[in-house]
């Protein structure tokens, strides 16, 4: 099981859209639980909306500190991609999810300000007593309203 938290301190570079269209594309080969740790549950509404269809399974919301047991739970999930706040007020949330995190993807706009916010959650990664993977991420582009990598 991989916990991969989609994160960025700033809103608006599409973390919960990258999360959801991550985690319908992952399910097509893989067991695939979406977890929500942002207070405006925004994934919550798109399930929500998606009732039945959701490919994959979805805990709503939930509290940051769960992450810790979830290897616990007795379904065996591949991945666990987590949405998380994009807010400097709420970082003991981020930092509590980036402690349980295997990999993360920081979503990045072409923009000063999310490139500045965007680093401080990969500087907070690298500071992590673990090791984190030093590969090469490919980058992924919007395409015709699906995600391509």
């Amino acid at each position: 099981m991989k916990i991969i938290p989609i994160a960025n301190q700033k809103g608006g570079v599409d973390k919960t859209t990258i999360t959801m269209q991550l985690a319908a594309i992952l399910s097509r080969r893989f067991r695939v639980l979406v977890v929500d740790v942002d207070p405006q549950q925004s994934t919550v509404w798109w399930a929500e909306n998606a009732r039945d269809r959701l490919p994959f399974d979805f805990a709503g919301r939930q509290s940051p500190r769960m992450l810790a047991h979830v290897r616990e739970l007795k379904v065996d999930y591949d991945f666990v991609l987590v949405d998380t706040p994009g807010s400097l007020e709420d970082t003991p949330t981020l930092e509590t999810v980036l402690d349980a995190a295997d990999y993360v993807v920081v979503p990045l706009t072409p923009a000063p300000l999310a490139a500045h916010h965007g680093m401080s959650v990969e500087q907070f990664a690298r500071d992590q007593p673990r090791p984190v993977s030093q590969e090469p991420v490919r980058s992924a582009q919007r395409v015709a309203g699906g995600l391509s990598i």
